[in-house]
């Protein structure tokens, strides 16, 4: 009843970023959708072709061109031990954040936070080679495999997240999460 009470407001967002079996099965009576299908898993060399010549990428520190608000955020994530950097693209720019793993004894980096997820896909090559100059030779992105073809590899994933409410399901928000406090992927 609680949790019916809750998810009423119509004008924020929910999120369940690491269901329990139990959870899983009542989320579709609280109207949760799946974020996306799966995990790419990226490297430098299998992002080439998405590499940009009209992209850059800085420290949020190099810029001025973001809100206050994701400036707070980048900074935030930074001091909890996130990769964080700013995406230039096409004269938009996009805070990232990015949560230090290891994958078989090698470290890469999982988005945690981007506002438009292609525009992530269409820079990889960038992205990769930002990350790879700072010691993360693997990306991991939650994606839809339609998107990510001849970027990685791609896994459907059974841990899939969760959300309802008026979240632009092109993005990824995992920020301030489970996923940054205690390392959850």
């Amino acid at each position: 009843m609680m949790l019916k009470k809750i998810l009423k407001d119509k004008t924020a967002i929910f999120t369940d970023l690491t269901a329990s079996e139990e959870v899983l099965k009542m989320l579709p009576a609280f109207k949760f959708k799946p974020w996306t299908e799966g995990v790419l898993m990226s490297s430098l060399p299998q992002s080439l072709s998405r590499y940009r010549r009209d992209v850059s990428i800085v420290r949020p520190e190099q810029s001025s061109t973001i809100s206050d608000a994701d400036m707070t955020l980048l900074r935030d994530h930074a001091a909890l031990g996130c990769r964080t950097c700013i995406l230039s693209v096409d004269g938009t720019h996009h805070p990232l954040v990015f949560a230090p793993r290891w994958r078989r004894k090698i470290p890469h980096a999982y988005l945690i936070y981007a506002p438009d997820r292609q525009v992530v896909l269409s820079a990889l090559g960038n992205v990769s080679a930002h990350l790879a100059k700072r010691g993360q030779f693997l990306i991991a992105m939650d994606c839809n495999e339609n998107e990510c073809v001849g970027a990685g590899q791609f896994r459907p994933t059974t841990w899939q997240k969760y959300y309802t409410g008026p979240v632009d399901p092109g993005g990824i928000d995992y920020a301030y999460s489970e996923l940054v406090y205690m390392g959850c992927t």
